[in-house]
């Protein structure tokens, strides 16, 4: 699914009206478990442009570290690598995710790509209030936790780093 420079919006647009010709969208989770690649950006902007929930999943977890995440997000879709689709194949169990999908090619896997569709003509509307990413805490004085960024957590977010930054447009 790599994508050449400028096509990354209209992947991300594919991506949400993949998940949303599906019935995936607000008050869904889609739990994000790899290493920082090209895609990741499309799963994770294109799920929230859906109006869902992206959970990232530290991919050095080990299956019931993936699973407690996976039942506590309450995600549904699980997406992956092919390198770590044994230990997302054992998280599942007992969870509500239906789906597990990866980047690129596996044996009895779906792919990525299989989720693109449509493109949605615009982002699903949002309120500042909105959860957009529920990545979880490293655990380090207990049990990890989900950290609830809203809209407007991301926005400030931005704002803070575009100024910090000088970037202008």
């Amino acid at each position: 699914m790599l994508f050449r420079s400028g096509q990354l919006g209209a992947a991300i647009r594919s991506f949400a009206g993949g998940l949303a010709a599906r019935g995936f969208g607000p008050g869904d989770v889609l739990a994000l478990m790899s290493p920082n690649l090209p895609e990741y950006a499309i799963v994770f902007h294109g799920t929230a442009y859906a109006g869902a929930v992206v959970t990232t999943i530290n991919p050095t977890y080990t299956a019931g570290e993936v699973r407690k995440q996976l039942l506590d997000s309450g995600a549904t879709i699980l997406v992956t690598i092919p390198t770590f689709l044994d230990t997302a194949r054992e998280a599942i169990e007992g969870t509500g995710v239906t789906d597990i999908y990866v980047f690129g090619e596996a044996e009895g896997a779906a792919s990525v790509t299989d989720l693109l569709g449509a493109p949605l003509t615009a982002q699903v509307p949002r309120s500042t209030t909105d959860v957009v990413v529920l990545p979880y805490s490293s655990g380090t004085t207990g049990l990890s936790k989900g950290v609830m960024l809203t809209h407007r957590n991301l926005i400030a977010n931005i704002a803070q780093v575009t100024t910090a930054a000088q970037i202008r447009s």
